[in-house]
Order: C-alpha cells, then sequence, then structure tokens
C-alpha cells in the first residue's frame, strides 16, 4: 500500500503532473521490480541500481499522464519535458539538449541525490531499499531548484572523470510505500525526509482514525 501527500502539488514542470500520476507510475515500477529474478541483484552496485530504478520510473510517468514524454536525447535534461515541446524549445547555448521545464528523476539507496550539473530545476528523487528485493519506498519533491542548492562538485569513486554535485534542500514527501519497517528505513535519513515520512503517516492516520 502507497500512503501519498495529497497536498503536494508540482506547479513548475511545465506539463500538468498529479500525484495519482506518480502513484500509478510507482506502483507499476516496483511490480516490475519484485518480478526481476532475484539472483539480478547481487551482482550490481547499488549505482547501477539507482540507474536501473531511475530509467524504469522514467519511462512509467508518460504512461500514466499524456502530457509529459521522455526527454528524447541519449544526453538530454531533464528526464521527462512536457509533449508539446520541439527541438527549437531546447535552451540555446548549451552543448546538452537541455529544456527550460520538466522534471528530474533521481534514484539513491542513501539519503540525498547528487547531479553532474547545477542546471535541474524541478527534482523527483527517490529512495530504495531490500524489501527484500529493491524497491522504491520513498519519494520526494523540490521544486524552484537553483545554483545554492548544489554543493561544490566531486569526483565520485565510480567515475572520475564526471564530477558530481550534492542537491540540497527543503524536499517534500511525495509519498511512501507503507511497509512494516518503514518509520525504520528512514529514521537515520537526512531530518528533512524524516520530517516529511513522519508527517505523511501523521495525516494518514489521522484521516483513517
Amino acid at each position: 500500500m502507497y500512503i501519498m501527500n495529497k497536498r503536494c502539488e508540482f506547479k513548475s514542470t511545465g506539463f500538468n503532473l498529479k500525484v495519482v500520476d506518480i502513484e500509478k507510475s510507482w506502483q507499476q515500477c516496483n511490480i516490475l521490480l519484485a518480478n526481476l529474478p532475484c539472483n539480478l541483484w547481487p551482482g550490481l552496485s547499488k549505482t547501477t541500481i539507482s540507474t536501473l530504478i531511475g530509467d524504469l520510473l522514467c519511462d512509467h510517468i508518460p504512461k500514466n499522464n499524456q502530457f509529459c514524454c521522455v526527454v528524447p536525447h541519449e544526453k538530454g535534461s531533464p528526464d521527462i519535458i512536457p509533449k508539446t515541446y520541439t527541438i527549437k524549445d531546447t535552451v540555446p547555448n548549451t552543448r546538452e539538449r537541455r529544456y527550460p521545464n520538466g522534471l528530474e528523476i533521481k534514484i539513491s539507496s542513501n539519503d540525498g541525490w547528487s547531479a553532474h550539473h547545477a542546471d535541474v530545476k524541478n527534482l523527483l528523487g527517490g529512495i530504495w531499499h531490500y524489501t527484500p528485493t529493491p524497491q522504491i519506498v520513498g519519494l520526494f519533491y523540490i521544486d524552484k531548484l537553483s545554483k545554492t542548492n548544489f554543493s561544490q562538485k566531486q569526483e565520485t569513486q565510480y567515475n572520475r572523470n564526471t564530477p558530481s554535485c550534492s542537491i540540497k534542500g527543503d524536499f517534500i514527501c511525495v509519498g511512501v510505500k507503507n511497509t512494516a519497517d518503514i518509520t525504520q528505513i528512514f529514521q537515520k535519513k537526512k531530518r528533512v525526509l524524516k520530517i516529511g515520512v513522519q508527517q505523511v503517516l501523521k495525516d494518514y492516520k489521522n484521516e483513517t482514525s
């Protein structure tokens, strides 16, 4: 079961996106992950798993929302853009195919997300956990990101040729997967994430009591 934050709004993505679209995409993504062979995961790094899950979520959101599509370029950004955009809408003087609006997707097993550039404006960040196969257990959203939300670029242990910068800010909890240990999973995460999860669970308890 998924407990969603009904007050969450996605105002600055450039297309009409609802919480229910995210919920459906999240459910479908987790079902697909649960049906993959169990022997697939031990040989994969957490970074690879995060990338795989992010790609799956990116693929499912446009299937549940008629107003958006996956960015049609390998190095384009953000990951999901308004369907009305054409190549003429890309930001001028950028090496990559960058669009002014849309939604970036980042998935992590830790308590934060990173990017290779500070041009992300709207971010949907997911946290995955083994339950017992990898599952997205929480989704968080932040919009109107600026360069102040990004740390200085640092080399990663996986690719020293592609520095990344961590993303910080007041993330809103979009929802959580209501597993028995969901509170414990987020107990040691960043304060802003933990508080967001606690608030969503509290609101749900008040609504159902």
